[in-house]
């Protein structure tokens, strides 16, 4: 899938993308570009039945968008997806050189998230400083670069213990810092349950998502429109002033 061309200045700001292009959205009879600014760390993905291959190219563009806007091996994919069908068909052509990683049930999911943590813990307490308060920071001066990682999620898949919830949310409150960016996605009347726990689970990520991250719906408009849910949290973007 090509991806357009825009100014350097869209693309990358003091060394990382603060903006990535998703598409464009309509409102006041124009159309605008659609872009997700980088500095919240992450954002929702939200998504009709009939809509989910297009949101799965939507997703994919996003993360190609930001590869090439970085040195090779410079970002690395982590995608927690129980579903049996491939859904990047792209980005899976990066397992072999160890930068896709797609966690398939519960017990790898859990793990990805133990690694991440560890991970986020590691950056944080040995890596980042006042001086280097970000990884973004960090790279602008080490010899070596430490690669930045995207989280894909499929909300209707995450693993339905209430800990769990508690858990990706304590690590995605301070992942931007750490280099981990977050994109979630699925359809909002299918992340529910009547299980209490799994509704739990449902109720702690939906609230967290909506108030931290941008929430872009597909077809919002016309089908291969944008819709933002949340336009009030785009309102307070920094962008494109630098990530550190």
């Amino acid at each position: 899938m090509p991806l357009p061309e825009f100014p350097s200045l869209m693309r990358t700001h003091s060394g990382f993308p603060w903006g990535v292009w998703l598409g464009h959205f309509s409102g006041d009879q124009h159309e605008y570009p659609a872009l997700w600014p980088t500095e919240f760390g992450g954002l929702w993905v939200q998504y009709t039945q009939a809509q989910e291959p297009d949101a799965g190219q939507w997703i994919e563009m996003a993360i190609l968008d930001l590869i090439q806007a970085l040195p090779w091996k410079g970002f690395r994919i982590e995608v927690l997806d129980f579903g049996i069908r491939k859904r990047f068909q792209s980005l899976a052509q990066l397992q072999p050189h160890g930068l896709y990683r797609i966690s398939s049930d519960e017990a790898q999911a859990k793990e990805t998230l133990g690694r991440l943590e560890n991970l986020a813990r590691h950056r944080h307490h040995q890596l980042l400083d006042d001086e280097t308060p970000t990884l973004i920071a960090f790279n602008r001066q080490a010899p070596i670069p430490e690669p930045f990682v995207a989280l894909l999620i499929n909300l209707e898949h995450f693993p339905q213990e209430s800990g769990n919830a508690h858990r990706l949310v304590k690590l995605l409150t301070d992942a931007r810092e750490a280099g981990i960016f977050c994109v979630a996605y699925g359809t909002p009347n299918r992340i529910q349950s009547t299980d209490s726990n799994a509704e739990q689970t449902a109720r702690t990520l939906r609230e967290f998502f909506s108030c931290h991250y941008p929430v872009f719906q597909i077809g919002g408009v016309t089908p291969d429109s944008i819709k933002i849910e949340n336009p009030d949290l785009l309102e307070s973007a920094n962008s494109p002033l630098p990530l550190a």
